[in-house]
Protein backbone atom coordinates (compact mmCIF):
# COMPACT_ATOMS: atom_id res chain seq x y z
CA UNK A 1 0.00 0.00 0.00
CA UNK A 2 1.33 3.60 -0.86
CA UNK A 3 1.44 6.58 1.43
CA UNK A 4 0.12 9.74 0.29
CA UNK A 5 2.54 12.67 0.40
CA UNK A 6 1.86 16.02 2.22
CA UNK A 7 -0.67 17.42 -0.49
CA UNK A 8 -2.07 13.73 -1.98
CA UNK A 9 -4.63 11.04 -0.77
CA UNK A 10 -4.18 7.24 -0.94
CA UNK A 11 -7.40 5.68 -2.96
CA UNK A 12 -8.65 2.43 -2.31
CA UNK A 13 -9.34 1.76 -6.22
CA UNK A 14 -13.13 0.18 -6.43
CA UNK A 15 -13.12 1.03 -10.22
CA UNK A 16 -10.22 1.86 -12.92
CA UNK A 17 -10.70 2.93 -16.90
CA UNK A 18 -8.87 1.29 -19.81
CA UNK A 19 -9.38 3.93 -22.25
CA UNK A 20 -7.88 5.04 -25.85
CA UNK A 21 -5.22 6.82 -23.94
CA UNK A 22 -3.60 4.57 -21.93
CA UNK A 23 -2.98 2.42 -25.73
CA UNK A 24 -2.17 5.22 -27.32
CA UNK A 25 0.60 5.63 -23.99
CA UNK A 26 1.69 2.16 -24.70
CA UNK A 27 2.05 2.33 -27.94
CA UNK A 28 4.43 5.54 -28.00
CA UNK A 29 1.86 7.55 -29.40
CA UNK A 30 2.56 10.93 -27.01
CA UNK A 31 5.87 12.37 -27.12
CA UNK A 32 4.99 14.33 -23.47
CA UNK A 33 4.79 10.68 -21.88
CA UNK A 34 7.88 8.81 -21.67
CA UNK A 35 7.52 4.82 -22.99
CA UNK A 36 11.12 3.87 -20.84
CA UNK A 37 10.13 0.71 -18.90
CA UNK A 38 9.09 0.45 -16.58
CA UNK A 39 6.01 2.97 -16.90
CA UNK A 40 2.56 3.04 -15.18
CA UNK A 41 -0.72 2.87 -17.05
CA UNK A 42 -4.17 3.95 -15.71
CA UNK A 43 -5.60 8.17 -16.60
CA UNK A 44 -8.43 7.56 -13.81
CA UNK A 45 -10.52 6.06 -11.11
CA UNK A 46 -12.62 5.99 -8.19
CA UNK A 47 -12.87 4.74 -5.29
CA UNK A 48 -12.57 5.45 -1.60
CA UNK A 49 -10.01 7.60 0.60
CA UNK A 50 -7.99 5.99 2.90
CA UNK A 51 -5.41 8.12 4.10
CA UNK A 52 -4.63 11.59 3.54
CA UNK A 53 -1.82 14.06 3.29
CA UNK A 54 -0.90 16.66 6.05
CA UNK A 55 -1.42 19.68 3.92
CA UNK A 56 -5.06 18.32 2.70
CA UNK A 57 -8.27 19.98 4.01
CA UNK A 58 -10.78 19.26 2.56
CA UNK A 59 -11.13 15.65 1.80
CA UNK A 60 -11.28 13.23 4.46
CA UNK A 61 -10.45 9.26 5.28
CA UNK A 62 -14.17 6.98 4.47
CA UNK A 63 -15.10 9.46 1.23
CA UNK A 64 -15.93 8.44 -1.86
CA UNK A 65 -13.77 10.36 -4.88
CA UNK A 66 -13.10 10.16 -8.33
CA UNK A 67 -10.30 11.27 -10.05
CA UNK A 68 -7.94 11.72 -12.87
CA UNK A 69 -3.98 10.73 -12.58
CA UNK A 70 -1.30 12.66 -14.44
CA UNK A 71 1.04 9.95 -12.57
CA UNK A 72 -0.78 7.56 -14.82
CA UNK A 73 -0.51 4.71 -12.43
CA UNK A 74 -4.18 3.69 -11.95
CA UNK A 75 -4.04 -0.18 -12.09
CA UNK A 76 -3.59 -1.05 -9.28
CA UNK A 77 -5.17 -1.61 -5.72
CA UNK A 78 -4.10 1.30 -3.77
CA UNK A 79 -2.99 4.69 -5.64
CA UNK A 80 -1.82 8.12 -4.45
CA UNK A 81 -2.98 10.68 -5.87
CA UNK A 82 -2.78 14.65 -6.03
CA UNK A 83 -6.02 16.17 -4.17
CA UNK A 84 -6.50 18.81 -6.98
CA UNK A 85 -7.01 15.91 -8.92
CA UNK A 86 -9.72 14.09 -6.80
CA UNK A 87 -13.38 14.84 -6.95
CA UNK A 88 -15.66 14.07 -4.61
CA UNK A 89 -18.85 12.04 -5.55
CA UNK A 90 -21.54 10.45 -2.99
CA UNK A 91 -21.28 6.72 -3.26
CA UNK A 92 -18.85 4.67 -5.49
CA UNK A 93 -21.29 4.43 -8.78
CA UNK A 94 -19.24 3.91 -12.31
CA UNK A 95 -21.58 6.24 -13.59
CA UNK A 96 -19.38 8.63 -12.00
CA UNK A 97 -16.25 7.54 -14.04
CA UNK A 98 -17.72 8.64 -17.22
CA UNK A 99 -19.28 11.64 -16.44
CA UNK A 100 -15.90 13.07 -15.11
CA UNK A 101 -14.42 13.02 -18.34
CA UNK A 102 -16.51 12.45 -20.94
CA UNK A 103 -19.51 14.50 -19.36
CA UNK A 104 -17.07 17.67 -18.70
CA UNK A 105 -15.93 17.11 -22.25
CA UNK A 106 -19.57 17.40 -24.03
CA UNK A 107 -20.04 20.35 -21.53
CA UNK A 108 -17.54 22.40 -22.81
CA UNK A 109 -17.08 21.25 -26.03
CA UNK A 110 -20.71 21.73 -27.41
CA UNK A 111 -22.43 24.07 -24.71
CA UNK A 112 -19.86 26.21 -24.23
CA UNK A 113 -17.19 26.15 -27.15
CA UNK A 114 -19.61 25.26 -30.02
CA UNK A 115 -22.59 27.32 -28.16
CA UNK A 116 -25.02 24.39 -29.22
CA UNK A 117 -28.60 25.37 -29.99
CA UNK A 118 -32.01 23.43 -31.07
CA UNK A 119 -32.61 22.41 -34.14
CA UNK A 120 -28.87 22.48 -34.98
CA UNK A 121 -27.58 19.97 -37.37
CA UNK A 122 -24.41 17.85 -35.29
CA UNK A 123 -22.55 15.50 -37.04
CA UNK A 124 -20.02 13.27 -34.08
CA UNK A 125 -17.38 11.12 -35.27
CA UNK A 126 -16.08 7.97 -33.55
CA UNK A 127 -19.89 8.36 -31.93
CA UNK A 128 -19.89 5.93 -30.05
CA UNK A 129 -16.97 5.86 -28.02
CA UNK A 130 -16.29 7.13 -24.47
CA UNK A 131 -16.81 11.26 -25.23
CA UNK A 132 -18.81 10.35 -28.11
CA UNK A 133 -21.82 8.41 -27.04
CA UNK A 134 -22.15 11.31 -24.36
CA UNK A 135 -21.47 13.80 -26.88
CA UNK A 136 -24.60 12.67 -28.97
CA UNK A 137 -26.96 12.50 -26.01
CA UNK A 138 -26.28 16.05 -24.71
CA UNK A 139 -27.22 16.96 -28.43
CA UNK A 140 -30.13 15.48 -28.63
CA UNK A 141 -30.82 16.36 -25.04
CA UNK A 142 -30.00 20.18 -26.45
CA UNK A 143 -33.04 19.39 -29.25
CA UNK A 144 -30.27 19.03 -32.60
CA UNK A 145 -30.42 16.53 -35.20
CA UNK A 146 -28.05 13.83 -34.74
CA UNK A 147 -25.29 12.70 -37.21
CA UNK A 148 -22.73 9.80 -35.70
CA UNK A 149 -20.37 7.50 -37.60
CA UNK A 150 -18.97 4.36 -36.20
CA UNK A 151 -17.37 1.27 -37.51
CA UNK A 152 -19.97 -1.61 -37.02
CA UNK A 153 -23.45 -2.66 -36.79
CA UNK A 154 -23.04 -3.19 -33.12
CA UNK A 155 -21.97 0.15 -32.81
CA UNK A 156 -24.81 1.51 -34.81
CA UNK A 157 -27.04 -0.26 -32.89
CA UNK A 158 -25.96 1.65 -29.82
CA UNK A 159 -26.35 4.90 -31.28
CA UNK A 160 -29.79 4.51 -32.61
CA UNK A 161 -30.92 3.22 -28.89
CA UNK A 162 -28.80 6.24 -27.88
CA UNK A 163 -31.01 8.57 -30.12
CA UNK A 164 -28.75 9.26 -33.22
CA UNK A 165 -30.98 10.45 -36.21
CA UNK A 166 -28.25 9.51 -38.72
CA UNK A 167 -25.77 6.63 -38.43
CA UNK A 168 -22.71 6.36 -40.66
CA UNK A 169 -21.14 2.94 -40.76
CA UNK A 170 -17.54 4.22 -42.30
CA UNK A 171 -17.17 0.42 -43.14
CA UNK A 172 -19.99 0.51 -45.36
CA UNK A 173 -20.73 4.13 -46.40
CA UNK A 174 -18.47 6.95 -47.10
CA UNK A 175 -18.94 9.81 -45.05
CA UNK A 176 -17.84 12.52 -47.69
CA UNK A 177 -20.52 11.07 -50.04
CA UNK A 178 -23.22 10.69 -47.28
CA UNK A 179 -22.44 14.49 -45.91
CA UNK A 180 -22.83 15.97 -49.78
CA UNK A 181 -25.98 14.14 -50.59
CA UNK A 182 -27.76 14.76 -47.60
CA UNK A 183 -26.42 17.68 -45.83
CA UNK A 184 -25.78 19.90 -48.73
CA UNK A 185 -25.69 22.66 -46.51
CA UNK A 186 -23.20 21.57 -44.66
CA UNK A 187 -23.52 20.90 -40.70
CA UNK A 188 -23.82 23.23 -37.89
CA UNK A 189 -21.42 21.87 -35.20
CA UNK A 190 -18.89 18.73 -36.14
CA UNK A 191 -17.37 17.07 -32.84
CA UNK A 192 -14.22 15.49 -34.59
CA UNK A 193 -11.78 12.88 -32.97
CA UNK A 194 -10.07 11.07 -36.04
CA UNK A 195 -8.33 13.47 -37.74
CA UNK A 196 -6.75 12.98 -41.53
CA UNK A 197 -9.12 12.39 -43.84
CA UNK A 198 -11.86 12.74 -42.04
CA UNK A 199 -10.86 15.88 -40.64
CA UNK A 200 -10.29 16.99 -44.62
CA UNK A 201 -13.66 15.97 -44.72
CA UNK A 202 -15.31 17.89 -41.98
CA UNK A 203 -13.90 21.51 -43.10
CA UNK A 204 -15.10 20.59 -46.23
CA UNK A 205 -18.83 19.52 -45.00
CA UNK A 206 -18.96 22.83 -42.34
CA UNK A 207 -21.78 24.97 -42.93
CA UNK A 208 -21.18 28.41 -43.10
CA UNK A 209 -20.78 30.28 -39.60
CA UNK A 210 -20.35 26.59 -38.09
CA UNK A 211 -18.29 25.76 -35.62
CA UNK A 212 -15.48 22.56 -35.71
CA UNK A 213 -14.91 21.16 -32.16
CA UNK A 214 -11.21 19.57 -32.52
CA UNK A 215 -10.96 16.54 -29.90
CA UNK A 216 -8.62 14.68 -31.10
CA UNK A 217 -6.70 13.49 -34.18
CA UNK A 218 -6.54 9.30 -33.22
CA UNK A 219 -5.60 8.87 -37.32
CA UNK A 220 -2.58 11.18 -37.22
CA UNK A 221 -0.86 10.21 -34.22
CA UNK A 222 2.47 8.87 -35.86
CA UNK A 223 1.66 9.76 -39.11
CA UNK A 224 3.87 10.72 -41.84
CA UNK A 225 0.82 12.02 -44.37
CA UNK A 226 -1.39 13.75 -41.77
CA UNK A 227 -3.51 16.31 -43.18
CA UNK A 228 -3.27 18.00 -40.61
CA UNK A 229 0.02 17.44 -38.71
CA UNK A 230 0.04 17.24 -34.79
CA UNK A 231 -3.16 19.52 -34.51
CA UNK A 232 -0.97 22.60 -35.56
CA UNK A 233 -2.91 25.74 -35.02
CA UNK A 234 -0.89 27.84 -37.20
CA UNK A 235 -2.52 27.04 -40.51
CA UNK A 236 -6.21 26.38 -39.39
CA UNK A 237 -7.42 30.48 -39.93
CA UNK A 238 -6.92 29.67 -43.32
CA UNK A 239 -8.76 26.19 -43.28
CA UNK A 240 -12.12 28.13 -41.87
CA UNK A 241 -11.42 31.36 -43.30
CA UNK A 242 -14.42 31.10 -45.48
CA UNK A 243 -16.47 29.63 -42.86
CA UNK A 244 -16.28 32.63 -40.58
CA UNK A 245 -18.22 34.61 -38.74
CA UNK A 246 -15.99 33.16 -36.65
CA UNK A 247 -14.96 29.72 -36.30
CA UNK A 248 -14.21 29.29 -32.49
CA UNK A 249 -11.23 27.04 -32.72
CA UNK A 250 -11.53 24.84 -29.23
CA UNK A 251 -9.63 22.33 -28.26
CA UNK A 252 -10.37 20.15 -25.11
CA UNK A 253 -6.80 19.67 -23.25
CA UNK A 254 -5.55 15.99 -24.78
CA UNK A 255 -5.41 13.56 -22.83
CA UNK A 256 -8.57 13.96 -20.87
CA UNK A 257 -10.98 12.72 -23.54
CA UNK A 258 -10.48 8.91 -22.61
CA UNK A 259 -13.16 7.49 -20.61
CA UNK A 260 -14.54 4.58 -23.37
CA UNK A 261 -17.68 2.76 -21.86
CA UNK A 262 -18.58 -0.96 -22.84
CA UNK A 263 -20.65 -3.71 -22.09
CA UNK A 264 -17.59 -6.30 -21.48
CA UNK A 265 -18.36 -8.49 -18.04
CA UNK A 266 -14.43 -9.05 -17.17
CA UNK A 267 -13.28 -10.47 -13.54
CA UNK A 268 -11.07 -8.04 -11.12
CA UNK A 269 -7.70 -7.26 -12.82
CA UNK A 270 -7.13 -11.01 -13.95
CA UNK A 271 -9.77 -9.28 -16.80
CA UNK A 272 -7.32 -6.88 -17.93
CA UNK A 273 -5.45 -8.48 -20.71
CA UNK A 274 -8.50 -9.48 -21.96
CA UNK A 275 -10.10 -6.20 -22.05
CA UNK A 276 -6.65 -4.67 -23.70
CA UNK A 277 -6.88 -6.89 -26.51
CA UNK A 278 -11.04 -6.11 -27.14
CA UNK A 279 -9.91 -2.34 -27.20
CA UNK A 280 -6.91 -3.10 -29.63
CA UNK A 281 -9.43 -4.60 -31.96
CA UNK A 282 -12.00 -1.56 -31.86
CA UNK A 283 -14.77 -3.94 -30.88
CA UNK A 284 -15.03 -1.78 -27.41
CA UNK A 285 -18.12 1.05 -27.62
CA UNK A 286 -17.64 3.47 -24.34
CA UNK A 287 -15.66 2.39 -21.46
CA UNK A 288 -13.92 -0.22 -20.17
CA UNK A 289 -14.57 -1.09 -16.63
CA UNK A 290 -12.63 -3.05 -14.64
CA UNK A 291 -13.17 -3.06 -11.09
CA UNK A 292 -9.79 -3.54 -8.69
CA UNK A 293 -8.81 -6.85 -6.77
CA UNK A 294 -11.44 -6.17 -4.31
CA UNK A 295 -14.37 -4.67 -6.25
CA UNK A 296 -17.04 -6.48 -8.20
CA UNK A 297 -17.46 -6.24 -12.13
CA UNK A 298 -18.92 -3.62 -13.92
CA UNK A 299 -21.70 -5.09 -15.63
CA UNK A 300 -24.04 -3.00 -17.40
CA UNK A 301 -22.89 -1.04 -20.59
CA UNK A 302 -24.27 2.17 -21.18
CA UNK A 303 -25.71 2.74 -17.93
CA UNK A 304 -26.26 6.50 -18.95
CA UNK A 305 -28.17 5.56 -22.12
CA UNK A 306 -30.95 6.09 -21.58
CA UNK A 307 -30.14 8.56 -18.54
CA UNK A 308 -31.54 11.90 -19.24
CA UNK A 309 -31.99 13.34 -16.03
CA UNK A 310 -28.65 15.50 -15.48
CA UNK A 311 -29.01 16.26 -11.47
CA UNK A 312 -27.32 19.28 -10.20
CA UNK A 313 -24.99 17.31 -8.67
CA UNK A 314 -23.36 15.24 -11.66
CA UNK A 315 -23.23 19.17 -13.42
CA UNK A 316 -21.61 20.20 -10.47
CA UNK A 317 -19.09 17.14 -10.42
CA UNK A 318 -18.47 17.51 -14.13
CA UNK A 319 -18.37 21.32 -14.47
CA UNK A 320 -15.14 21.31 -12.90
CA UNK A 321 -13.42 18.39 -14.65
CA UNK A 322 -11.52 19.34 -17.66
CA UNK A 323 -10.55 22.85 -18.86
CA UNK A 324 -10.72 24.43 -22.21
CA UNK A 325 -7.13 25.53 -23.61
CA UNK A 326 -9.18 28.60 -24.92
CA UNK A 327 -11.26 30.81 -22.95
CA UNK A 328 -15.10 30.04 -23.57
CA UNK A 329 -18.57 31.99 -23.34
CA UNK A 330 -20.67 31.60 -20.15
CA UNK A 331 -22.57 28.03 -19.95
CA UNK A 332 -25.75 27.55 -21.03
CA UNK A 333 -26.14 23.90 -18.75
CA UNK A 334 -28.61 24.96 -16.43
CA UNK A 335 -30.82 26.21 -19.40
CA UNK A 336 -30.20 22.79 -21.38
CA UNK A 337 -30.27 20.45 -18.33
CA UNK A 338 -33.22 22.01 -15.48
Amino acid sequence: MCHPQENDVCIRNKYVGINATDINITKGRYASVGTKLPFGVGLEGLGEIVEVGSGVKDLKVGQYVAYMNSRVNSYAEYVCVSADEVYPIPEPKPEYLVLLVSGASASIGLDKCARIAAEEKVLVTAAAGGAGHIAVQWAKAAGCYVIGTCSSEEKGKVLKELGCDRVINYKKEDLAEVLNKEFQSGVDIIWETIGGKVFETCVKNLATKGRLIIVGGISSYKSEDSFLPKLDLSFLPELFVQKALPTPQCYVIPNRLNVPYTSCKFVALSGLSKSWKRALQGQSSGLIGIPSMFGWVLQEAFILAKNREWSSEVRSLVEGAVESSLPYPESRSATLFP
